[in-house]
């Protein structure tokens, strides 16, 4: 456990932290790499410490790069009333939609013709389904899909002009990103969550922006949001927060950024930095 002694976060955690204080906390957990352990399972310490911030009256959430269809295991499991999804796309409090943020049709559509071009699949998602372009499945696909333990979609090579898309996901090595990086594909950002794997999202989107959002919705100042996460698109979320924490098996400029990285998924992380920020 590190907590970093040039963010002056001991006197803020204990400011933040005191349990008369009447301000709710927004909490928020990526789900891979965090929530999860590397076996795909919540530690029974997590699933104690969500219990003791619910019956405190904090508002706790997912942020998450995944669809509704994607996480809904885990939603359902875990009781979860709250949910940011696909990279901050869309955002829920008490299951009703407060954020709705979707790709440009005509821009998406000319990014999928034009990675298609060079050999590269794109699956694309609503909220509650995912398909996927091209009809052979490729190695990178298979390989990103399965990090976190996702089936390669279905194919229908026109889902993506009838409904409407929160984030797609290119499967494609870092020797593309040049070739991508030239076509100014302006709507867009991209954030690369695997070494084959690239999602695409609206303009100016991000799992921080979808929080700050959720959380004037809930009427809680940002200082009061607290967000655990590991890799690349939980790093803006984690400097925005009132309070980052990074997991031990994070990326190393995710635990950086952090104002503490706390222990392993593997070895009650989540737990173990709540109990430090006097959460539980």
């Amino acid at each position: 456990m590190e907590i970093k002694s040039d963010t002056n976060i001991e006197p803020q955690i204990k400011m933040q932290s005191n349990k008369n204080n009447p301000h709710k906390k927004l909490i928020a957990f990526d789900i891979d790499g965090t929530l999860l352990n590397s076996q795909g399972f919540v530690l029974p310490s997590t699933v104690d410490a969500i219990k003791k911030l619910r019956s405190a009256g904090h508002v706790v959430t997912i942020a998450t790069g995944r669809s509704y269809f994607l996480a809904e295991e885990i939603i359902r499991s875990m009781q979860f009333e709250n949910y940011l999804l696909v990279n901050g796309a869309a955002a829920f409090l008490d299951n009703q939609q407060v954020v709705k943020e979707i790709l440009d049709r005509a821009a998406f559509s000319d990014y999928v013709q034009f990675a298609s071009g060079l050999g590269i699949d794109v699956v694309y998602q609503n909220l509650s389904t995912i398909r996927r372009y091209h009809e052979i499945i490729s190695n990178e696909e298979k390989m990103a899909m399965n990090s976190f333990k996702a089936l390669v979609p279905d194919f229908d090579d026109t889902f993506h002009l009838q409904e409407e898309i929160y984030q797609g996901i290119a499967f494609y090595s870092e020797e593309f990103d040049q070739q991508f990086a030239r076509q100014n594909f302006a709507q867009f950002d991209f954030v690369r969550w695997h070494p084959f794997g690239v999602d695409i999202i609206p303009k100016g989107n991000s799992k921080a922006r979808g929080l700050l959002k959720m959380a004037d919705a809930a009427q809680i100042t940002p200082e009061n949001i607290i967000v655990f996460g590991d890799g690349n698109n939980d790093l803006e979320m984690i400097q925005a927060a009132g309070i980052g924490v990074a997991m031990a098996n994070g990326q190393e400029h995710v635990r950086a950024a952090a104002d503490i990285v706390t222990d392993s998924n593997d070895d009650n992380g989540i737990f173990n930095a709540l109990r430090i920020i006097e959460l539980i």
